[in-house]
């Protein structure tokens, strides 16, 4: 085989682990999980609502146009000889009356009732979409649990493999000595019994790291593989997501602040200007037998006189709400308050436990190696080596989880959801 075959081979080699090999970034999950659940055509769907809604209430400044047609039989109708003393020729009134046209009505002051559903119904669209966006962050958090259990999962197998060829060296070593005649065929049995108990935690390990990408696979729609390099996440350096459920509580408050200017704008006169062209037997044209076209213009003025005393009873019921949400705005900032401190007691305690892990593992390093040469030359029984070496594979793999907690603690701190209570 020349050179040049050699080199070919060795670069598709290189090419197809390159290729199989993906690196998986959080973000990517985040953002691959959102669209798998359609949320751009839910945000497509509120932006067609709002729309749809500022359409609509703009029938409330501009002209409002109809059309009517009346026919009617009246058993009485006026009889203009009744009205002279003196005989002479008139026509009856008919009793068949009908007439149609069009009507135009234009609102000119009502209150301000038509900026006010205006901003009424910014909130509402604001509140779906906060419940749109709490779905986002709820979302969000799944996928962080199953990455972050792909990558304590990796790490523990790293570790258990690592300790896996520790063991198979050590057991190699044992089995030329007991050839040698320097240990007993129960050191032998003893290390592979231990090799059989590292296999099994490494099987134990595997599973759970296929379940978990097997899960964030489904979760975002797209197929992941065993093969993929799960990117361990930096620190985030952006600010804070703000909780979801004090927001919801201030736009509660605004929507309660707008409907107490309703109630008090239902009170206000209301003024507007209308017009009629119609064509027909006009009722007040009796002297008229004949269809003819008539027009009126003119002011409509509307007074409310006792809408104020329901007025004054929702005014009530709404300061009683307003004043709920104060007590339980209240309540959330001080459960806010106590999480903060929850995360970041919890953040400082894998600090502390990440050095004392480290020093842990430093030590149980140091004793390992020393029982093992020690157990290599009949000076120490080789139990005493396999439990250094399984301290010493449990500190490792505590480090390693405290690390991985305390970043995935950081980032949660930031993008929390705290549950109605």
């Amino acid at each position: 085989m020349d050179k040049l075959t050699i080199s070919t081979i060795l670069l598709l080699s290189c090419f197809f682990h390159a290729e199989a090999q993906t690196h998986i970034h959080l973000e990517m999950c985040r953002t691959a999980a959102r669209e798998a659940e359609n949320f751009k055509a839910l945000n497509e769907l509120l932006d067609q609502d709002r729309r749809t809604g500022e359409e609509q209430l703009k029938k409330i400044i501009l002209p409002d146009f109809s059309g009517y047609a009346q026919s009617s039989y009246q058993t009485d109708v006026p009889n203009p000889v009744s009205l002279t003393d003196f005989p002479f020729e008139t026509h009856t009134v008919s009793n068949f009356q009908y007439h149609f046209g069009f009507l135009v009505q234009q609102n000119i002051y009502s209150g301000g009732s038509y900026q006010i559903q205006k901003d009424l119904h910014r909130i509402d669209n604001d509140i779906s979409q906060l419940d749109l966006d709490t779905k986002y962050l709820a979302l969000d958090n799944t996928v962080d649990d199953l990455f972050f259990g792909i990558i304590i999962a990796r790490s523990n197998e790293k570790i258990l493999d690592s300790q896996l060829q520790i063991v198979d060296r050590k057991l190699a070593d044992l089995r030329l000595a007991f050839e040698q005649g320097l240990v007993f065929r129960k050191t032998i049995l003893e290390m592979e019994a231990e090799r059989l108990k590292s296999e099994a935690s490494l099987t134990e390990c595997r599973s759970e790291c296929r379940k978990n990408i097997a899960l964030l696979s489904t979760l975002i729609g797209k197929p992941l593989s065993e093969h993929d390099e799960f990117v361990l996440p930096s620190v985030d350096r952006s600010d804070p997501v703000a909780d979801p459920s004090l927001t919801r509580l201030e736009l509660e408050n605004q929507r309660i602040s707008q409907s107490k200017k309703m109630a008090k704008a239902a009170t206000l006169p209301h003024l507007g200007l209308f017009g009629i062209v119609g064509y027909g037997q006009w009722p007040l044209n009796f002297f008229s037998r004949t269809p003819s076209t008539y027009g009126i213009a003119g002011l409509h003025l509307t007074i409310p006189l006792t809408d104020w005393r329901d007025t004054q009873k929702k005014q009530m019921l709404l300061n009683n709400a307003a004043q709920k949400i104060t007590y339980e705005k209240m309540h959330l900032e001080r459960r806010r308050e106590l999480e903060d401190l929850r995360y970041d007691s919890e953040i400082a305690r894998y600090d502390s436990l990440m050095d004392v892990s480290a020093r842990t593992v430093a030590l149980y390093q140091e004793l390992s190696d020393e029982l093992g040469s020690m157990s290599a030359l009949g000076e120490s029984p080789v139990s005493e080596y396999i439990v250094a070496l399984s301290k010493l594979t449990s500190a490792r793999q505590h480090h390693e989880l405290y690390s991985i907690l305390k970043l995935k603690l950081r980032l949660q701190r930031k993008r929390y959801i705290l549950s109605q209570p």
